[in-house]
């Protein structure tokens, strides 16, 4: 699948860095290229009808702001084990939040 504002964003960010070793142009380029990839990743996973799993974290937390649904799940859990603990992000980290009670455990 071709994307012409894509190839035309990737071509000047190149050129670019062809004419400077590193600064403000680069990032701008870089910056650009980034911002038409999220564009074009954003409409394709929407024309497709899929989520990625970013989303279905994003969406997981925000279902369980809901305090119904979170007070289900918060006392269901006696215990959390999250391997890797030092790789968890923010969102995975409020992930947890949501899912934790007052008495629940947490290993890491």
């Amino acid at each position: 699948m071709a994307f012409p504002d894509l190839i035309k964003a990737k071509n000047r960010a190149v050129a670019r860095l062809a004419e400077i070793e590193f600064g403000y142009e680069i990032r701008i380029g870089l910056g650009e290229l980034l911002k038409l990839y999220g564009i074009r990743y954003a409409t394709a996973k929407r024309e497709s009808n899929v989520l990625d799993f970013e989303d279905l974290q994003l969406q997981t937390v925000e279902l369980l702001r809901n305090d119904g649904i979170s007070a289900i799940y918060r006392g269901r859990f006696k215990e959390i084990m999250v391997d890797e603990f030092q790789d968890t992000n923010q969102l995975q980290i409020d992930l947890i939040k949501s899912l934790r009670g007052p008495d629940t455990r947490l290993f890491t």
